[in-house]
């Protein structure tokens, strides 16, 4: 058996959840999954927010882009997310 080892590598493959807002109603969640980015140009961390249905169904990226975008809020009546 062929033992493998972490490397550093494999730590900057992690995604990290963070930020998680339950939606008023209870049915969703939505959340930051933040990765590290590393190109010959950039070497950082990007956070983007997340809706999923509280199983873990229909997942579905809301943000995208080169800058990150953190904190995600339920409006109060749970029909928007800002």
């Amino acid at each position: 058996m062929t033992e493998t080892r972490w490397s550093p590598r494999d730590t900057l493959n992690i995604r990290r959840i963070a930020d998680i807002d339950v939606s008023p109603d209870g049915i969703c969640v939505a959340f930051t999954v933040t990765q590290a980015v590393m190109t010959s140009e950039k070497s950082s961390y990007l956070s983007q927010v997340y809706l999923a249905g509280v199983g873990g169904d229909s997942l579905r990226q809301l943000t995208d882009g080169e800058v990150s975008s953190f904190a995600p809020q339920w409006s109060p009546d749970g029909r928007s997310c800002r």
